[in-house]
């Protein structure tokens, strides 16, 4: 699906460095991707592709003094985030753009009862007083699907399910009803039960509170289900960025053929699933050749130099960096 609408979130040619006591090594390498209002655009990658980076680059979560942004853009709403300064982004966050990090019970507060965590948002960005924010926060922990909401606003971390952990995470999130919904592996270490809820959940609230959201995942078929395009990502470098439709019916990196190759889907019950060998190099070891040539089988001299990111096609979205893309 396309939008002629501008993006809301525009990352453009991104270069991310961090010091280590190797030194400063790259760790996003001109890394771009658009997300539209109202859109799902899902991320993917193995571990250690920077996956969390990116989002947490948006979010200038990183650590101040061991990152540098030593190129490119983050446009939210057509203003560059890079130029704030920290009070703008704390202004932001949370009301603006919000966060669902990895692991819940690492995440939240273990000594502050969820729906303190709830009301926090709620009395800084919206200016609500406590008795306002009490009831928003039964109102949030309801709209998430929290049984008994009101009895559990006073419930800790601990006092908690996994899938009612990540609910308080998402009431956190949507409490400023953001534009900007950043989703890191939101299903976690949870059944797949759970899981499916968590996911209709953000479908349903993203389309009612008109968001743009990056899904983060390891999990192919969530993307498949739950994203309008999809951007794949290795070893801090796209690759691929396509219509989830288009990557399914025909993926054109060698990468993503890998990828959905490994899917359970793919293949008949009881057999032997396929892997890719090798792994992904490690920061240090990332030179100027294209990083998955050691890893595939249709490498040639060419991959000696990594391709660009290239538009592929006639309507300008769909892009692949691969010397031997199956785009044709």
């Amino acid at each position: 699906m396309t939008n002629p609408e501008p993006a809301l979130l525009d990352m453009q040619g991104l270069t991310v460095r961090l010091k280590t006591p190797r030194g400063w090594l790259t760790v996003l390498d001109q890394v771009s991707l658009k997300v539209h209002a109202g859109q799902t655009l899902g991320l993917v990658g193995e571990s250690g592709c920077g996956k969390s980076v990116t989002a947490l680059a948006i979010m200038r979560l990183l650590p101040t003094r061991q990152t540098d942004y030593a190129n490119g853009q983050i446009l939210f709403d057509g203003s560059d985030l890079l130029q704030h300064s920290e009070k703008t982004m704390r202004s932001l966050r949370g009301r603006r753009m919000a966060m669902i990090f990895q692991e819940p019970m690492t995440s939240l507060n273990p000594v502050l009862p969820v729906g303190e965590q709830v009301a926090e948002s709620l009395r800084l960005h919206r200016g609500m007083d406590a008795a306002s924010a009490r009831a928003e926060v039964v109102r949030l922990l309801n709209l998430v699907g929290i049984p008994g909401a009101a009895r559990r606003a006073s419930s800790y971390a601990h006092e908690l399910s996994g899938g009612q952990r990540q609910r308080v995470m998402i009431a956190i999130a949507l409490a400023c009803r953001p534009s900007l919904l950043i989703a890191d592996e939101p299903t976690t270490a949870l059944d797949v039960t759970v899981q499916a809820q968590i996911l209709r959940l953000l479908d349903d609230l993203r389309r009612e509170f008109g968001m743009g959201m990056l899904l983060i995942t390891h999990d192919l078929a969530l993307v498949a289900d739950h994203c309008d395009r999809v951007a794949v990502m290795y070893a801090g470098r796209m690759v691929e960025q396509r219509s989830a439709a288009g990557l399914f019916r025909r993926p054109w990196h060698p990468y993503t053929r890998a990828l959905l190759e490994t899917t359970p889907a793919q293949h008949a019950p009881g057999s032997m699933l396929p892997v890719i060998a090798g792994a992904v190099p490690p920061l240090g070891e990332r030179g100027s050749e294209c990083l998955f040539s050691s890893r595939c089988e249709r490498v040639s001299a060419r991959c000696a130099a990594a391709p660009a990111l290239l538009t592929q096609g006639h309507n300008g979205h769909e892009r692949v960096a691969c010397w031997h893309a199956d785009s044709n």
